[in-house]
Formats: C-alpha cells, sequence, structure tokens
C-alpha cells in the first residue's frame, strides 16, 4: 500500500505555484497607452460584431464606447474576478472529503514465543461519510451565491453603460449651450457697436450702455464656465470609458439622436412590475436571500454528526489482525443551536434589507416618474415661448424691411430669439437626463450588441484560465 501511494500520488493533477508579485510602476504606463484604436480593443470589437474587419471606426457612439468601457472598465473587472471566486466556491462546495490514511507502529519489549517479532505494523484507512443533506446545501449555497455574483457582473456592466449615456448626454449639451452662447456674445458685440455710436451722437442714454456692456460681461463668464462642463464632460466620459481623457479628443463622438420620449403620463403600476421583475439589485438580492435559505438548512443538517468509518489491518507478532473502527460526535453538551441561532438572524436581516430595498426602489422610482413628467412639461412650456419669439422675430423682419423699425430693434429680437433656443436647449437636456433616470430606475436589460452574454464572453473566456 505504501508503495502504492509512492507511485500513484505524484502522478496526481496537483498545481504548482505562481507567483504574480504586483508592482505599482507598470500600470501608468500602461494606462497611457491605452487608446480607441488599440489591436487589441479592435479584435475584441470585431468579435462581438460591431466593427467591420478592415473597416476603420469613424465615430463613436453609445454602443461602441460602452463596449470599449467593457474592456477597459477596471470596475467591471473587480465584478469578473468576484464572479470566478464564487464560481470557484461551487467547487469548494461539491467536493467530498478525502479519506485519510495512517500507519500505526508499535514495539513490544516483551514478544510472545521465541519467533514472535517485537514490531507491529498496519494501515488504517478513515473515510468521513457527511450526514444527509449537508453537502447538497453547501453546494445549493454556492450555487446561489455565484448567481449573485453573475448578477452582479451584468449590474456593474449596466452602470458603467448608463455613465457613458450620461457623460454623453452632459457633452452634447454642453457643446450645445457653448455654441448659442457664441451666438449671443457676436449679437451683443453687433448691438453695443451701434448703441455706443447712438450714444456718442446723444441718441441713447449711457444707462443702456452700460446695462448691455453688463450682459456682455456676464455672456462671456458663462460661455467660459460652458467650456469648463465640456472639459467635466468630457473626463467624466473618459473616466467612464477607463482610458486618458486626451485620447478622446482624436476621435470623433456621435452623440444619440434626440428621441420624443414617452408621454408625460407613464402607467405606475406597469413600472413598478418592471423595476421589481428585472431590477439587479433586486435579482441579487433574491440570490442571496436563496444563499441565506441554504445557509440555514446547512447548519440544520450539522446538528446529526457525521459518520467516520476506520477499517484497518495489522500485522502483529507474524499475525494478520483485520479492525474496523467508527467513530461519530456526541452532541452532548450542544446540538448546534448557536450556528442555527446565527443562520436565522442572518436570513431574517436578509429579509428585512430585501424589503427595504423593495421601498427604495419604489419610492426612487416614483421620484424619477414625477421629475421626468415635470421637465417634460417645462420643455412643452420652452417649446411654446420659441415659437412666440420666432413669431415675433419673423413681425419684426417685416416690420425692419417697411421701415417701421430700426436695425437694434431687429438685433434684439434675435438675442431673444438666441436666448429662447437656449432654454429649450437647456430644458431638452434636463428632460433627456430625466428619461435616463427612468431608465436607470428601471434597468431594462441590454441588449443587441450590448447583450452582455454575447458582449462579456470573450471578456470571461480571456481571464477564465487563470482567474
Amino acid at each position: 500500500m505504501v508503495v502504492l501511494l509512492l507511485v500513484l500520488v505524484p502522478g496526481c493533477g496537483f498545481r504548482d505555484y505562481e507567483p504574480k508579485p504586483l508592482s505599482t510602476d507598470a500600470f501608468p504606463a500602461q494606462f497611457r497607452t491605452r487608446d480607441l484604436d488599440s489591436q487589441e480593443l479592435r479584435r475584441y470589437l470585431e468579435r462581438v460584431g460591431y466593427a467591420e474587419p478592415g473597416q476603420p471606426i469613424r465615430e463613436w457612439g453609445l454602443t461602441g464606447l460602452t463596449l470599449a468601457g467593457f474592456y477597459y472598465s477596471p470596475e467591471l473587472a473587480v465584478a469578473e474576478a468576484d464572479w470566478h471566486l464564487r464560481r470557484a466556491g461551487e467547487i469548494t462546495a461539491g467536493q467530498r472529503p478525502n479519506p485519510s490514511l495512517s500507519f500505526p507502529a508499535e514495539y513490544h519489549t516483551d514478544p510472545s514465543g521465541d519467533e514472535g517479532s517485537p514490531w507491529v505494523f498496519g494501515s488504517v484507512v478513515d473515510v468521513l461519510f457527511e450526514a444527509p443533506g449537508k453537502r447538497d446545501a453547501r453546494r445549493d449555497r454556492a450555487d446561489a451565491l455565484s448567481l449573485a455574483g453573475r448578477i452582479e457582473l451584468e449590474h456593474a456592466a449596466w452602470r458603467l453603460h448608463s455613465r457613458v449615456r450620461q457623460a454623453l448626454i452632459e457633452l452634447r449639451a454642453a457643446r450645445r449651450r457653448r455654441d448659442l452662447l457664441r451666438e449671443e456674445a457676436e449679437l451683443n458685440e453687433k448691438t453695443l457697436r451701434l448703441l455706443e455710436e447712438r450714444a456718442r451722437a446723444g441718441q441713447v442714454s449711457t444707462f443702456r450702455v452700460t446695462t448691455l456692456r453688463m450682459d456682455r460681461a456676464r455672456t462671456r463668464m458663462e460661455l467660459a464656465r460652458q467650456r469648463g462642463r465640456i472639459a467635466e464632460a468630457r473626463h467624466a466620459l473618459a473616466e467612464a470609458v477607463a482610458v486618458p481623457e486626451e485620447k478622446l479628443r482624436e476621435v470623433s463622438l456621435a452623440f444619440p439622436e434626440v428621441q420624443p420620449g414617452p408621454g408625460g403620463q407613464l402607467d405606475m403600476e406597469r413600472l413598478r412590475g418592471l423595476a421589481l421583475r428585472r431590477r439587479y439589485d433586486i435579482r441579487r438580492a433574491v440570490a442571496e436571500y436563496a444563499a441565506r435559505e441554504a445557509a440555514l438548512r446547512r447548519e440544520i443538517r450539522a446538528q446529526y454528526p457525521d459518520l467516520s468509518l476506520s477499517p484497518g489491518l495489522l500485522f502483529d507478532q507474524s499475525e494478520l489482525v483485520w479492525m474496523l473502527g467508527a467513530s461519530w460526535t456526541v452532541p452532548l453538551f450542544n446540538r448546534n443551536e448557536g450556528p442555527i441561532a446565527e443562520a436565522l438572524a442572518r436570513r431574517r436581516l436578509a429579509r428585512k434589507r430585501f424589503l427595504k430595498l423593495q421601498t427604495r426602489v419604489l419610492q426612487k422610482l416614483a421620484e424619477r416618474r414625477d421629475r421626468y413628467r415635470a421637465r417634460n412639461s417645462a420643455l412643452s412650456e420652452a417649446r411654446s415661448l420659441l415659437r412666440d419669439a420666432r413669431e415675433r422675430q419673423t413681425s419684426r423682419r417685416k416690420q425692419y424691411k417697411a421701415g417701421y423699425l430700426d436695425r437694434l430693434a431687429l438685433l434684439r429680437g434675435r438675442r431673444e430669439l438666441v436666448r429662447a433656443r437656449r432654454t429649450v436647449a437647456e430644458a431638452e437636456t434636463a428632460r433627456r437626463l430625466a428619461l435616463a433616470g427612468v431608465r436607470d430606475a428601471l434597468q431594462r436589460p441590454l441588449s443587441g450588441r450590448l447583450a452582455l452574454d454575447r458582449a462579456l464572453q470573450p471578456l470571461i473566456e480571456e481571464t477564465g484560465a487563470d482567474p
């Protein structure tokens, strides 16, 4: 038996230790080289069906930037590593306890007979038989925790998609506001030059000139503030995609088209049903509660002791002796009351947290729905004001051509029209952000090229060999 062990054990599939030390100096250089034109990212995009082989990507929109974020995101990598850890827990939970082998040896100082050997040699095998249901409970708990890890991975992908979308909305809005402020600043300059000429001729008061100069200063200040907001939105987009900010300046961005969106009236009952069925945090909480249930079942099964059988063979003074031992834990001082009480308390805590989560989700959904309805109404009012401003400006042009209005009144009308357009642009941005908030509250599963089974599978396969 000893020779058999010496032959078989080295042939088993043992893994060798491979050191992988951390280095604080390697990552900064690696991060600076990240860009949206790398060959590795290109191969990934081709594999998920976003990029065509040999065809350049001319514009990076919401889908492309989200997929790039999937490839580079450290948050997604952490969620993926956690999922691999939980999947490894499934292997641990399904393992059966290995038998143990011992070799007792004894020496007798007074052997019986002249030919008797003073040595006693033997071998004993200890085989553990677990109480029924323990292993199944462990596997059920590991399966539930693995499912929760998978849902968290999908949730991390959704959060990344949401951040990319919001950063694109903010960047588009900041650029639009900047363009309208530039137009308004140009009109202020033209109007100010005309007023200064008339002030020198004594046709207008200096108060009107001073007032317009203050408006010009405010417009310039707001224009400088918008440049800062453009930089902030671009940095937020770069952080979501996990690439250096300067790399985004080298590519052309495609912003999502302005969608009409749903009407102001949203069916709250339907929204509640959708949120409570498919939100990632709700589904993860259900999986974690199932893990608590399995843990409680495991502790209940632990009340019953495991049985250990120990068959053996002894060579005692030239004679073979067969033996069979059995042992188990006697539940004399406790019957696992403590762990059972803890498992019951953890399950109760998980239930209370789930109810708290449902309450928070429903409250947030109602808040987001009401915010969207308010932003939708504000946009309707802003568009109505813009229509009125356009009608007034059309009337001013006719009066100007007929000689009833001067150029100063026409410039003043153009400034009013630009400000109305800016009000509409800000109202559209507010409504788009509110609609994005409703979508975040619902967390509709990603589809198409962003479907997680399709988009994450290449990344999982790439790291699955060495989690």
